[in-house]
């Protein structure tokens, strides 16, 4: 698979959620939530760079531009609304990216939240597999939808 940053995110949480023998500190969870959320984010974006100017990009510059153009909020918004048109896979990671949006802003601002291990575990492990089921699914769909959260809809 070829994920890149998304997967060593998720190799830095594991690694941090390991830290410790015993119990990882409080701030190692936190910033273990923090990366599950970034590599949802960073593999939509390099899904909608792959998309729109090709995993073999002829220019980096190109591709750098598509891959930052997908802001936070806006994809959060665009997979809140996610139409029921797309198959499973891709509605179920557009469920995941807003909750752990979430638990990302918890993980980061909120000083009285705390974590366990074993449910940082438990995140790191959904989105692996939320990740290998959507780049199952077929190209045309994931298209599609790099261009639902990259995109503002038509005005009507």
């Amino acid at each position: 698979m070829a994920r890149g940053l998304s997967e060593d995110l998720l190799c830095v949480a594991e690694d941090l959620i390991n830290t410790n023998d015993g119990a990882p500190r409080q701030a190692h969870l936190r910033r273990a939530v923090s990366s599950v959320y970034y590599a949802l984010f960073h593999f939509l974006a390099q899904q909608c760079a792959d998309n729109f100017i090709g995993a073999e990009p002829d220019t980096k510059t190109a591709w750098r531009q598509v891959y930052r153009a997908l802001d936070h909020v806006a994809a959060r918004k665009a997979c809140e609304h996610c139409p029921g048109n797309f198959p499973d896979e891709i509605k179920d990671y557009a469920a995941l990216f807003g909750t752990y949006q979430g638990k990302r802003h918890e993980a980061d601002y909120d000083p009285f939240i705390s974590w366990s291990k074993n449910d940082v575990t438990k995140m790191v492990n959904e989105t692996r597999k939320i990740l290998e089921a959507f780049e199952r699914v077929d190209i045309e769909h994931r298209k599609a939808f790099s261009a639902f959260v990259l995109l503002r809809p038509p005005r009507k």
